[in-house]
């Protein structure tokens, strides 16, 4: 039976049990959102050890949103790309990440204890309620709540929260305590972590030395910090790989190395694995709780970061009765599809990287270097054109004409881009509204709205910003005025509308005469009026 009222010590809209980066970034979010959220955290403080190293443009996005860029950045070794070398140690290739219109290096090297302790202090900041050093077990749920059973320093304690989400990682407690298998397999490779510093190394590129006998990557980060990833080969014993003279003889092709120069060492081995369901009714899942991958594509952090953005606003509207529950059905419509795709490309980067059989390793590498023979090919493996975006082809985005037409196809369904502005101080994130936004795009002085456009900036709580190229002489005070292109109003149209959800992707474009079939759609899962906006988030 589910606890009264009286029953509870804490009543919360939001628990987010795991305060790793996938949890503080869900809960700052939702605080941004207008919603009441609760952290809590097993250890007794962030994570202090290295774990991820690669942070892609769209999280750096992300941290834009939350108010941590400019603290985190100058953590961080910015742009970096990959340098593969084959058997002998010649280069094989030079991978270059291609900027992105998240408006950020596709990829960056970061130092991940820096950033929870960044994410964790701006929680603080904004008077988020983290609990850490407790233990949360989830007792049961109705149809209003959750129960959660709270063990820490302050003694045991029950809280109802109408929603929990499990960011609890790789062994989450939520999602056994919900009886949801984690599919998939592990990767019979081991591999040993090293995480040094006052190192040497100081190029924009992570080096992967697939040598065929024993594959290292090293990834350089900043103020001398530097990982190092070298492969076990079957039947070693892990303990010898910790200890200090075995790591001393394995960086030395690479560098020399003192003791106290060791920040961390650990043998892994890597899953490939997603949640059967990331949701059952009132309790969701995030981040390694609902899905793991091999390290190779650098997409284990950034993916659970993907699902935060994508998850709260949409917790966050159906808590405050701006929208019907089912609207969290598209939470894992839009995610598990991006997500398998991560964990595929991370197997396949393996397998090209974890050859230790030096012949087989030969034909790899004169292979890889015959796709100079075919351009197309060599730019689509140069320039990691194989790291799908996650664009969204179901879910809450709304498929039109105009979308589908040259110039505005490839908008849909992926974040809007980030344009420079004509004031180089400014961000275009920033002229965004923390919630729905949307963009006018025309070359006219004035533009009378259609009325079906103005109900769909009510429903939505929208605002309404009106973009203007530098060159355009139709510029008024309050328009975002762009340097970069924008893509030309088709014939006949005195303007086109991109509408921008919260976290950044874009959910339709359309022309005034599509807007109708636009309001409608978003109409199956926004509420429209005031009364029963409060039954909803009753």
């Amino acid at each position: 039976m589910m606890a009264t009222d009286r029953d509870v010590d804490v009543d919360v809209a939001v628990a987010v049990v795991g305060a790793g980066p996938t949890g503080l970034v869900l809960a700052i979010l939702l605080h941004q959102y207008g919603v009441r959220t609760l952290i809590v955290e097993r250890n007794h403080s962030t994570y202090d050890e290295p774990r991820a190293v690669g942070i892609s443009g769209e999280s750096l996005r992300i941290c834009q949103q939350l108010g941590i860029l400019d603290r985190l950045v100058p953590e961080l070794r910015m742009d970096v790309g990959h340098r593969y070398f084959g058997v002998d140690e010649r280069v094989l290739t030079e991978i270059l990440p291609q900027p992105t219109p998240d408006g950020f290096p596709a990829k960056s090297v970061f130092d991940q204890p820096q950033l929870e302790q960044l994410l964790a202090a701006r929680a603080q900041e904004l008077g988020i309620d983290i609990r850490f050093g407790t233990e949360a077990t989830l007792r049961d749920q109705d149809a209003h709540g959750v129960r959660l059973a709270l063990a820490g320093p302050g003694g045991d304690e029950l809280i109802r929260a109408s929603w929990v989400v499990g960011c609890d990682g790789g062994r989450s407690g939520i999602r056994k305590a919900l009886g949801i298998s984690l599919d998939g397999s592990t990767q019979k490779e081991r591999w040993v972590c090293y995480d040094v510093v006052d190192d040497p190394h100081d190029e924009q590129f992570a080096e992967l030395h697939c040598n065929g006998v024993r594959p290292v990557v090293v990834a350089p980060g900043v103020h001398g910090r530097c990982r190092y990833e070298v492969m076990l080969h079957e039947g070693e014993d892990d303990e010898r790989f910790l200890e200090f003279a075995t790591i001393k003889a394995l960086l030395a092709p690479f560098r020399d190395l003192k003791q106290d120069q060791v920040r961390r060492a650990r043998v892994y081995v890597a899953q490939q694995r997603i949640a059967r369901h990331l949701r059952v009714a009132r309790v969701l899942l995030s981040g390694d709780a609902y899905h793991l991958m091999p390290p190779f594509a650098g997409q284990g952090l950034n993916s659970g970061l993907r699902d935060s953005a994508n998850l709260a606003w949409k917790l966050a509207a159906v808590v405050t009765g701006a929208a019907d529950e089912s609207l969290l059905d598209t939470y894992e419509v839009e995610r598990r599809r991006h997500v398998k795709q991560m964990i595929a490309t991370s197997v396949r980067i393996g397998k090209v990287v974890m050859v230790v059989n030096p012949t087989v390793a030969r034909l790899r590498d004169i292979a890889l270097r015959s796709l100079k023979i075919v351009p197309p090919l060599w730019i689509w493996v140069t320039q990691m054109r194989f790291m799908k975006p996650p664009r969204l082809i179901e879910g809450c985005v709304v498929a039109t004409t105009t979308a589908r037409r040259p110039p505005y196809a490839g908008m849909l369904g992926l974040p809007v881009s980030q344009y420079a502005l004509a004031s180089p101080d400014a961000r275009f994130d920033d002229a965004l509204s923390v919630g729905w936004s949307l963009l006018e795009i025309s070359s006219a002085a004035r533009v009378d709205v259609p009325p079906t456009i103005t109900d769909l900036v009510h429903m939505l709580g929208a605002t309404y910003l009106r973009l203007r190229a530098e060159t355009s002489r139709a510029v008024h005070d309050g328009d975002i005025v762009v340097s970069d292109p924008l893509p030309p109003v088709p014939a006949g149209e005195v303007a086109v509308w991109v509408l921008v959800r919260p976290d950044r992707f874009v959910a339709a474009v359309f022309t005034a005469a599509e807007a109708e079939a636009v309001s409608k759609k978003i109409g199956t899962w926004f509420v429209d009026d005031e009364q029963e906006r409060g039954q909803h988030a009753a």
